[in-house]
């Protein structure tokens, strides 16, 4: 439809225009938009919601999710699991 089709500009957009945004996923499920993001501090964090997210309409709910310690990160593929 032409709505969703709408919505769907603003967050494209944002990996192009805002530099905190590192990482954008259309989502199944709950949630319409998974954005992975860096800020300085959470004071900036916030700056960040208030002066972009919440200006959004296709951000209507917003809920954050911090990651305390990384355990594990690769960007290597197990290619021995793929037929």
């Amino acid at each position: 439809s032409v709505s969703s089709n709408l919505v769907l500009v603003v967050p494209y957009g944002l990996t192009t225009y805002i530099p905190e945004v590192l990482e954008c996923y259309t989502m199944m499920g709950e949630y319409d938009f998974l954005l992975k993001i860096v800020t300085r501090d959470i004071a900036s964090y916030e700056t960040f919601i208030r002066q972009h997210l919440s200006q959004m309409t296709a951000f209507h709910d917003v809920s954050s999710n911090v990651a305390l310690t990384k355990i594990k990160y690769t960007t290597a593929l197990p290619l021995d699991l793929v037929e």
